[in-house]
């Protein structure tokens, strides 16, 4: 996409200056080429611009394929907290830039996608002319510091790169990356005072204090080597570079704020001027060029978790180079494969939506690691990846549900390094527990439950090759048994956390349960029957919750008696984690039917979804959480959040698959555009990405680790999953159009099927899954008794 949708409609004046200003800085027409509308392949589908604006958290910059190095412009510098307090402020900035600011403060190379909490923003570059200036200034004042002002009608953003004309320079900034390094490009005017800086102190969910050293090596006139380490989310972050520019240097320097007591031998030099060894807590460093017009100074940035040694090794595996337009090639051939893995037809709406979403669940979890296999561990010590990549950025509480179910079908060989990336954690924590959330060589604790449970007895039971299953099942098991993290002993205690153990703890037994049911299914395939009974006994502590006078879970305290007051619309106090009880009274994904018996039958079952689809719910709940907006929300359905993303699908239990078959076009339509602001949420690392693919394929994997996927209502004329194995699944959805969203008939493979859900073996195995489909539900599909998916305690 070369701009985003809503500039399309732009006066002609407007066109004809983006027109001049790219031609003046004469982009090459081989590459223009590639990216126009009319050559028709998925890469040109993506919209590297949806999400950016307030709730979604993505970002418009480069990056390779699950690629370490996420390049992007950086669009503020909100502070993590104001007098004191938190600075809700911040949130808005969890990737670092936001769609309608006016001014960039330049590119930094490390972010996350989506998330809603943040860290990162790492060695940010920023190529300026005139007078140096070393604070980035306001968004009020941008003048007052480094930061430039910028247009959207001369931004570009595409897979693998990103372009823009700083307009109080004049200079056209390119960028485009490899796993493991970011390559600038930028265009000068005429001066003798051309700079370009490197900003140490700066970050995302920044604070005083934060940067707890830096470290910068002026090795000779083109290469530069240092590090940082932060103290953020990730609470002890090393992170080592490497920068080669295209042109010697003529003159450098820096400037550290800080007030130092104890300076040693160090003062008898001028550590600013021309000084090959700069270091503080709070530094800025800078390099100066005399440019002619348009010449072009090139930047190649490695990072690496181990080493400055490393960095350059990454840097010359990597980038070896300085052909700026091969290097863009490189990364649109490396997303061309990956989207390519989902072929689809349909609508140039649908396509953009479907093929932003593969990519936004390809950018991570992150390659961390060096070229050579070298990563720092959890431990901080250097570690050797033997036989497997190792990857980062784990938002399990996220992404167990749909985005990791996603990867043992499309990229079962990464799915594979992903859980060897999680043992390895577990190996080197020493309170042996596998990742919760976990980033950068740290483990940030955040959410509940031990969600890489799910994920590696998903990959398990699904066949996924090449890890240890009885080191897996061990895993799983401990970090289980560990009676001292996050009420674990008092789940077993009680059989549930009691409200005044956490008033989180409704969500935590009902997310410890679904775990303890994935652990019981591994050990039963395994033949480790005494695993299985443990675990099966726990996998039913959600039972303890259901209040069946109200028709709700509840939290209760440690005598057995319900919490009270009681308020199922409320979000905080109430025992739930980002959610209400009308959000977590679903979550049994395990036993669906337990749930119809919570309501009293399927009748009423089906009454209090269709409730949660209709309802109002109040502006006052709105004020207990900034993870959600009411664009988020469908009558009580909260999309833009996880704990809800499986109720459509619930219906199936209950005998009336048409209602989900509704509600699926109505969510497709309304939480997914192709705008900046087209996303409902944060995207969550991909989650609510890989919710649209599976979703808009016809079904959705309701309960990993049952190997099934529960049908809903395809929203594409046609699919072909391109599998690793050299077999494809082909999705048709015959008739389908906005009015015919109901299932008529569906056959598997030429035969008929009448049941509700396919197996994952279907889809491996090859094979055409054909929905005819038409304006009026067919209430005789898919409601007889065994045609319902699987659920616990069913007979």
């Amino acid at each position: 996409m070369t701009l985003p949708t809503l500039h399309k409609k732009r006066k002609k004046s407007l066109f004809f200056i983006s027109v001049f200003v790219l031609a003046l800085f004469a982009i090459p027409a081989s590459i223009e080429a590639q990216t126009t509308p009319n050559a028709k392949t998925p890469y040109t589908y993506v919209n590297p611009f949806v999400g950016t604006q307030e709730m979604g958290h993505t970002f418009p910059g480069a990056c390779a394929p699950f690629g370490l190095v996420q390049l992007s412009p950086d669009t503020d510098t909100i502070p993590y907290s104001s007098n004191g307090a938190y600075n809700k402020n911040v949130y808005r900035y969890c990737a670092g830039y936001q769609y309608t600011d006016k001014t960039i403060v330049g590119f930094s190379h490390t972010h996350f996608s989506g998330t809603g909490h943040s860290d990162l923003g790492d060695f940010l570059i920023m190529p300026t002319v005139g007078k140096l200036k070393l604070n980035p200034g306001t968004a009020d004042k941008p003048r007052s510091g480094y930061r430039s002002q910028f247009s959207h009608a001369t931004e570009k953003a595409e897979p693998g790169y990103y372009s823009v004309l700083l307009n109080d320079y004049n200079i056209l900034a390119e960028l485009t990356a490899s796993p493991r390094v970011g390559f600038h490009q930028y265009t000068f005017p005429k001066t003798d005072s051309a700079h370009i800086i490197l900003d140490l102190t700066h970050g995302i969910y920044n604070y005083d204090g934060k940067v707890l050293w830096s470290y910068v090596r002026v090795e000779n006139d083109t290469l530069i080597t240092g590090y940082r380490i932060t103290r953020g989310w990730a609470r002890t972050n090393y992170l080592y570079f490497a920068i080669t520019f295209s042109k010697p240097i003529k003159h450098y320097g820096c400037k550290n704020d800080e007030k130092l007591l104890y300076k040693g031998g160090w003062r008898k030099f001028n550590q600013e001027d021309n000084f090959p060894e700069m270091a503080g807590k709070n530094m800025k460093a800078f390099f100066d060029f005399s440019t002619a017009d348009k010449e072009v100074i090139k930047v190649k940035f490695a990072i690496s978790a181990v080493s400055t040694d490393g960095a350059i090794k990454n840097l010359n595996a990597e980038l070896p180079h300085w052909n700026f337009d091969q290097a863009r090639k490189d990364a649109r051939t490396s997303w061309e494969k990956e989207l390519n893995k989902i072929t689809i037809s349909g609508t140039e709406e649908l396509k953009s939506d479907f093929y932003t979403s593969m990519y936004h669940a390809f950018i991570s979890p992150s390659e961390y690691m060096d070229v050579d296999g070298s990563y720092r561990g959890l431990d901080h010590n250097i570690h050797k990846a033997d036989g497997f990549t190792n990857y980062t950025t784990f938002s399990l509480w996220d992404t167990y549900r749909a985005l990791f179910p996603l990867y043992t079908i499309i990229q079962p060989t990464r799915d594979a390094g992903m859980v060897n990336s999680m043992l390895a954690h577990y190996a080197q924590s020493v309170h042996k527990l596998l990742p919760v959330w976990s980033h950068f060589g740290n483990e940030n604790w955040c959410m509940i439950g031990y969600h890489a449970v799910p994920v590696i007895v998903d990959a398990y039971m699904k066949g996924i090759k090449g890890f240890d299953a009885e080191k897996a099942l061990e895993a799983c098991v401990n970090t289980a048994r560990h009676q001292s993290y996050d009420n674990i002993g008092d789940y077993l205690k009680y059989g549930y956390v009691p409200f005044e153990s956490s008033n989180e703890g409704a969500s935590m037994t009902l997310e410890y349960a679904y775990d303890d049911w994935c652990i019981a299914t591994m050990a039963k395939a395994m033949g480790k029957t005494e695993i299985e009974k443990e675990f099966s006994k726990r996998a039913m502590s959600y039972l303890s919750l259901c209040d069946k006078s109200s028709g709700f879970i509840r939290a209760k305290m440690k005598d057995g008696s319900w919490k009270t007051p009681f308020d199922p619309m409320r979000t905080s106090g109430e025992g739930f984690t980002e959610g209400n009880s009308w959000n977590y009274s679903l979550y049994i994904p395990q036993d669906p039917k337990s749930l119809i018996s919570l309501s009293g039958n399927e009748t009423k079952f089906i009454n209090h979804l269709d409730s949660l689809f209709t309802m109002y719910m109040p502006d006052k709940y709105f004020a207990e959480t900034e993870d959600i907006t009411r664009d988020g929300i469908l009558g009580s359905y909260v999309h833009g959040n996880e704990p809800s993303h499986h109720d459509a699908y619930l219906y199936n239990w209950a005998g009336a698959p048409w209602k989900t078959q509704a509600q699926i076009h109505r969510i497709v339509d309304k939480m997914y555009l192709n705008k900046p602001d087209g996303l409902c949420g944060n995207d969550d690392c991909g989650q609510m990405s890989a919710w649209y693919i599976f979703s808009t394929l016809g079904f959705y994997p309701v309960c990993p680790g049952s190997n099934q996927y529960v049908i809903g209502s395809p929203c594409v004329e046609e699919a072909s999953i391109n599998m690793d194995n050299g077999k494809s699944f082909k999705v048709k959805a015959l008739n389908l159009n906005k009015e015919n969203i109901y299932i008529q008939s569906v056959t598997l493979n030429g035969k008929p099927l009448n049941q509700t859900f396919i197996m994952h073996q279907d889809i491996i195995n090859g094979g055409e899954l054909v929905f005819k489909m038409g304006s009026k539900p067919n209430k005789k599909w898919g409601v007889a008794v065994n045609s319902k998916p699987y659920s616990l305690t069913a007979k």
